[in-house]
Order: structure tokens, then C-alpha cells, then sequence
């Protein structure tokens, strides 16, 4: 797995903080994602590591969930 993600916005949180864990995100400008998706093009990246130290989101939204409907 791997992303190329177009730099549209100036600031990407989520995709900043996968990049910071180690996660193969590839930022370009948006006439660069032909050549970077030819030099990508059949590498693998393996983040299962990565991905089981990452919290379940769907997790984490039911716990806010219920903390607000206690409230």
C-alpha cells in the first residue's frame, strides 16, 4: 500500500501524521503524479506493523459517543 497525494491544501494533518508514522505517503504537485506513479508502479510497502499501532477510528468515535450522550 501506498498513497500519492496531490498538495492542494497547505496543511494535510492526516496525511502528515501517516507520513510522521512511517506510512509510504508520497506528496507531489499535481503535474508530478504520472512520474511518481510510474516510479511507484509495482513496489510494495508492507504496514501491517504500522497499521496495528494505530487505534481502531470507528473505536474511537463510539467512546465520544457515548461520553456526550452521558452528558
Amino acid at each position: 500500500m501506498a498513497a500519492i497525494i496531490v498538495e492542494a491544501l497547505p496543511v494535510q494533518h492526516v496525511n502528515n501524521f501517516l507520513a510522521e508514522k512511517g506510512f509510504p505517503i508520497f506528496k507531489t504537485e499535481q503535474f508530478g503524479v504520472l512520474e511518481l506513479a510510474k516510479k511507484l508502479l509495482g513496489k510494495k510497502h508492507d504496514v501491517k506493523h504500522l497499521l496495528a499501532g494505530l487505534e481502531n477510528p470507528v473505536d474511537v468515535v463510539a467512546n465520544i459517543v457515548e461520553k456526550v450522550g452521558k452528558n
